[in-house]
């Protein structure tokens, strides 16, 4: 089997925090936010601020700094300091070992990082970030480490906000429960230059808990609204036990899916992955597993357009018999490109197909895959192919078909995650 070893550099910056944090400067729940934020923007670069554990009561309001280099703030022990930061037009912080009751990163703050923390569950708050004051500025914003289980909706409504924000990056986080806070886990507001992943996992999101908390809600483990010129990189994350995995149902443009693991066994609702509809999309090297992939458009919407799907697996465990590639809806798929698909015991194509000036099954394998972890593999290591399995070494780039990522720290060689260079490099 060929899968890939990927090497992760998150926006340029190797950083990780140190098993015991050198302390410039300490702090205690008795001194005020204001002090606190005050020292943060007067620290000398390359500093660390250390917090000693408690609740730091209200916003920690951090505005209108001209840094030029990174302050770390930290907790003295574990995470054991617990607060509530807002950035506004402040650059080069880094936030680590703490814990969330809410944050808010706007007004143009440029260079702030977020690494290895926790997010309060069902606080009232979430994590918001928003640039829309900013529409042309690279922000150089990283969220990596971030545990988010039951994260409440923040200013919109998702747990993590993403609003207007450029050259951003999500990694190695992980999003479970939460259904019943009616909140999605990421949603997406305007237009974004924005990498999930790689390494972010997904699981537990589900309607019914959803409906109940907040009626008439959708709740979606991501959500793209309102956006058509944005860039949005999907890569090596991992999706389970939830409803709906991806939806984009407002003509998004520029989106690159690669290199997931869209595990939907076990769960009865076939519609998790509905991008309907979108232009210019690449959706390659995917596992989806029970999902119906649903590439078409709302009635109310124009068609979905030069959509290139290929080296994706269909595969049925059982769940639901509407597995595979769905064009169907509405004005359905214009110039769309469907190949290099390995599928079982299911209609790949689902047979009701929409598609004007479409290609489908070029290099396709009618074949069970077979997985390192069974048949229906309870880990994301275990959606490995295996080797001699069906679609072994035959995508299109001479890798196994499906997701060549199952957890790790990893990028596609030659590819540095995180760089605006390679935003677009998708584009055929």
């Amino acid at each position: 089997m060929r899968r890939v070893v990927w090497v992760f550099l998150a926006l340029g910056v190797l950083w990780s925090t140190p098993a015991f944090a050198v302390c410039d400067q300490t702090f205690t729940t008795a001194s005020s936010n204001a002090t606190i934020a005050a020292a943060i923007k007067a620290a000398p670069n390359d500093t660390t601020i250390c917090l000693d554990s408690g609740t730091y009561a209200g916003n920690m309001d951090v505005f209108s700094g001209t840094r030029t280099g990174y302050v770390t703030i930290t907790s003295t022990t574990g995470r054991g300091a617990i607060l509530k930061p807002r950035i506004g037009a402040m650059h080069y912080t880094r936030w680590t070992e703490l814990t969330f009751t809410g944050v808010l990163v706007n007004s143009c703050s440029r260079h702030n990082q977020f690494i290895n923390f926790t997010m309060v569950e069902a606080s009232g708050q979430g994590f918001d970030t928003d640039g829309s004051t900013c529409l042309t500025t690279d922000l150089d914003l990283l969220i990596d480490g971030g545990t988010f289980h039951r994260v409440s909706m923040g200013v919109n409504t998702g747990g993590l906000n993403f609003k207007y924000v450029r050259d951003t990056q999500l990694t190695n986080s992980t999003f479970t429960g939460g259904g019943d806070t009616g909140a999605d886990y990421i949603q997406f507001q305007g237009n974004s230059t924005v990498e999930i992943g790689p390494n972010n996992s997904f699981s537990g999101l589900l309607q019914a808990d959803c409906s109940v908390s907040s009626p008439g809600s959708h709740c979606d483990a991501i959500q793209i609204a309102g956006s058509t010129t944005g860039y949005y990189w999907f890569h090596g994350n991992y999706f389970a036990n939830g409803d709906t995995f991806i939806l984009a149902p407002d003509r998004t443009g520029n989106i690159l899916i690669e290199d997931n693991v869209f595990n939907g066994c076990g769960v009865a609702y076939a519609h998790k992955f509905q991008v309907n509809p979108i232009v210019g999309a690449v959706i390659r090297h995917n596992t989806f597993a029970d999902v119906r992939v649903s590439v078409d458009s709302k009635l109310i919407w124009p068609a979905s357009e030069d959509v290139l799907a290929e080296n994706n697996i269909i595969y049925d465990c059982g769940s639901n018999s509407e597995t595979g590639w769905k064009t169907i809806g509405g004005n359905g798929c214009i110039d769309c490109t469907f190949r290099y698909t390995l599928a079982g015991d299911v209609d790949a194509y689902l047979t009701d197909t929409n598609c004007t000036n479409c290609s489908f099954g070029t290099g396709d394998i009618v074949a069970t895959p077979v997985f390192v972890g069974g048949a229906t593999p309870n880990t994301w290591a275990g959606w490995e192919l295996a080797a001699a399995s069906p679609g072994d070494g035959a995508a299109t780039d001479g890798f196994d078909i499906g997701s060549r990522f199952v957890g790790g720290e990893v990028d596609i060689p030659g590819v540095t995650p995180g760089t605006p260079a390679n935003r677009g490099r998708f584009r055929r």
